[in-house]
């Protein structure tokens, strides 16, 4: 008797290390797959602050871009203004203008009025465009690429890689496209 429970037991703990071998093997593979999924979020959370700064970016040009549209609008209306309430002489007094004086003053309010509306525009002109295109650096196509290539990286990582960054950035787009034409304005 003892030895069939002998036997018994043997065949039990056979097929105890059966199971555990099986799941040993199930808990590779969902290692595997939770170390893939970590992956992803983590290719994904580095898209979405990705997206996050592009927004950002957009959102502080535009912010500056209006500002300086607004004060070259208000310092354009100013000088009209003042060029048209200025006074060239006491109201007790009779008028002598000099011409020279007048004219002057006239060309230099003319040449502020054009600077200050030639910001506006180009201010208002490049918010349009950044406004317009600050949205196309965020597609799908690009997320999904971009989610391809660090899943890519990580299984091939070796020490000293770099990561994968977006092809396309509004801090790039910014530089070789609306730079110049914001110190213009800005200089204006």
């Amino acid at each position: 008797t003892w030895r069939t429970e002998d036997m018994e037991w043997r065949e039990e703990e056979r097929s105890f290390q059966g199971r555990e071998v099986v799941w040993r093997d199930w808990d590779r593979m969902w290692r595997a797959q939770d170390i893939e999924q970590r992956w992803l979020d983590n290719a994904r959370w580095v898209w979405s602050r990705f997206m996050e700064k592009n927004r950002r970016d957009v959102e502080e040009k535009s912010e500056q871009l209006k500002t300086v549209s607004n004060l070259s609008a208000l310092i354009s209306g100013f000088s009209i203004v003042v060029l048209v309430e200025f006074q060239f002489h006491t109201p007790e007094e009779v008028p002598e203008q000099n011409l020279t004086l007048v004219g002057s003053y006239a060309v230099c309010t003319a040449i502020t009025f054009g600077c200050m509306i030639n910001a506006m525009v180009l201010s208002s002109l490049m918010l349009a465009a950044i406004l317009k295109s600050g949205k196309n650096y965020v597609s799908e196509e690009e997320e999904t690429d971009f989610l391809f290539a660090c899943r890519r990286f990580c299984a091939h990582y070796k020490p000293g890689d770099r990561p994968p960054v977006p092809p396309r950035t509004f801090a790039a787009h910014w530089d070789y496209r609306c730079e110049g034409s914001w110190r213009v304005a800005f200089r204006l």
